[in-house]
Parts: structure tokens; sequence; C-alpha cells
């Protein structure tokens, strides 16, 4: 309950606790949690269809192997990374788990990161594929070794979240309280190591985005020289099979870069946010708070948005959905570079 200053008989003032302070935050943060639930749901959906889906309807391949991995590591942060977002964000002037808080920032570290070495890892199989038609390729083998080793990469980059994040307090002056949430640890808030983790981590994120940028700017221009090959008929006296292979890869390539720009894009509004915070938090109204917290999650976007990717561009992946819904069984089709026959 609130405490109440009482002079010659008449209320003076009422003083909230920081119990009170959260209750009325709560009602500030719906949007938010509602924001989460519904990517956590969709996506929860979404990465359970197409595990299921390029699991059993197609032969394994680098390609399966890679898309496997990226609905797995999306689906954990479905399960697991977006709940404990959701319970972290809910308590904003009481928390005391300070455990749950490191586990959660960890949680969301390795699940982000792996997502960025995963797509690295396919811009190279996609660049192999394009410039290097006949040199050598990523085998699934060889791919599955590298799915394994984005978590493994991931964890070591996520790890220093386990230091730098925990229970933050915080000065509340107009009530003389002091309150806490899940934030940067006391006990790191004041020395340098918060600072140089987030200017390594926002390092390494840069460089993968160049990286990417580069690559599929050079894939991209092959293709364009394939096509323009192909329609002055220069490309013609190859074999058909090779041709057929080659409309295969590029077709695969573009959802594989559909897939990475969506990865970036749903990171922008959350680095826009961050570095314009005042604009939406220092005296802005509850509305603008409230677009800000959502717009600082914005990059959950991604763990929803790839099977919706697969359903629009992929038609083997529509159709497969499609009977599956209507109850037929559908032969295991290839999935890789090779022509698209029935898995035997």
């Amino acid at each position: 309950m609130n405490s109440t200053e009482w002079t010659n008989g008449q209320q003076r003032q009422e003083i909230p606790t920081l119990k009170d302070l959260n209750s009325e935050e709560l009602n500030k943060l719906i949007p938010t949690v509602i924001y989460l639930s519904i990517i956590s749901l969709t996506g929860i959906v979404g990465n359970s269809l197409v595990i299921h889906i390029y699991r059993t309807k197609f032969t394994f391949s680098n390609v399966q192997c890679f898309v496997l991995s990226m609905a797995a590591v999306d689906l954990c942060s479905c399960c697991v990374a977006i709940p404990l977002e959701i319970v972290t964000v809910l308590d904003q002037y009481t928390f005391e788990l300070e455990w749950l808080c490191k586990l959660a920032r960890v949680i969301n570290g390795v699940c982000t990161n792996s997502s960025t070495f995963l797509l690295i890892f396919i811009a190279i199989d996609r660049f192999r594929k394009i410039w290097k038609p006949f040199g050598w390729q990523i085998k699934a083998v060889v791919a599955k070794c590298l799915c394994f080793s984005s978590v493994i990469l991931a964890m070591s980059i996520s790890w220093p979240a386990i230091i730098v994040y925990g229970q933050e307090t915080f000065d509340i002056p107009e009530y003389n309280l002091t309150g806490s949430e899940c934030g940067t640890d006391d006990e790191v808030k004041e020395t340098s190591f918060p600072f140089l983790y987030t200017v390594a981590l926002a390092v390494l994120f840069i460089a993968g985005v160049v990286l990417l940028l580069i690559l599929y700017c050079m894939i991209g221009h092959k293709v364009r020289g394939h096509v323009h090959n192909l329609n002055e008929g220069l490309g013609r006296s190859r074999p058909q099979v090779y041709i057929q292979r080659q409309a295969c890869a590029r077709k695969t390539t573009f959802i594989m870069f559909l897939v990475t720009l969506a990865f970036v894009l749903s990171f922008l509004p959350h680095l826009i946010v961050r570095e314009f915070k005042s604009i939406f938090v220092d005296g802005s109204s509850t509305g603008s708070k409230a677009v800000y917290r959502i717009l600082t999650r914005s990059y959950f976007l991604n763990c929803a948005v790839n099977p919706i990717i697969y359903s629009i561009f992929d038609s083997r992946f529509r159709r497969a959905c499609k009977r599956k819904h209507s109850g037929h069984d559908i032969r295991s089709y290839d999935h890789s570079e090779n022509l698209h026959t029935p898995k035997t």
C-alpha cells in the first residue's frame, strides 16, 4: 500500500512504494508483452513446421542442414529467449533474480550470434555455388560441422554476458527510493568492461554485415552475368543438367539472401532507437516509451519471419505444407543443387 504523511489531521502527500510503481508500470508494458508473445507463438508454429518439412520431406544436403539449424536456433529463441525476456521486463522496480537476468542475456546472445555465424556460412556456401560451380563445394557433412561450430562460436562470444548483466539498482529521487531491474550488474557498472563488451559485439556485428554485403554483391554480379549470357544464347551450349542446376542454385541463393536481409533489417530499428534513446524516453509520453520498448526488441522479429519467407518463395516447401495440411503423403525431394528428383 501507499505510504501517507499527515499534517494537522489532513493528508499531505502520498508516497508510492516500489511495488506500487511496478504495478503502474505493468500497464505500460502490455504492448511490449503482446508484441513478444505474438512473435513467440508465431515463431514456434512456423519453425516447428520448417523443421518437420525439411527434415522429413527433403534429402540431406548442405541447404537442408543450414535451414534446419536456423530454424532450431529461432525455435530456441521463441521457446526460451523471448519468454525469459518477458519475465525480466515485467519487473522494472523490484527485480531480484540476478541469475535469471544473466541466463536470459546469455541465451539471447547465443541465439543471435549463432544466427549471424550461420548466415555467414550460408553466404560462403552460396558464393561457392555461384562463382565456382565446378570447384570444391561445402559438403553436407561439412555443413553439419559448420552449424555445430556456429553455436560454439556464439557461446564463446556470449559468455561475458554472465559478468556484464545482473541486478542493476537505480535511484528514484522524487520518492527517495531505490529500485532494481535486469540490466548492467552493479558490480561492473562503474568499470570499463560493459562498454568494451558492447563495442566488441558491435564491431563483430558490423564486420559480419559487411562480409555478408560483399559476398552477396559478388553473387548478384555473377548471377546477372549468367542471366545475360543465357539471354544472349552464350550459355546454351552448356549441358541441360548444368543449366537446371545453376537455375536451382540461383533460386536457393535468392531465398537465402532474403533470409539474410530480413535478419539485418530486423536489427535496424533496435540500433536506431538505442542511438537516439533520449528522443523516445526523456520527457516523452507513455506512447513514445512503449514504442521504444518494442523497437529495442525489434531483432526478435527475425525469429518468426523465416518460415514466412520459405512459404512465399520456396515452392517445394509450400507444396509440402499444402500436402501435409490436406493429409496426402509426399515423397522426399532433393533440396540440393542437383536436379529435384524424388529421393530413392
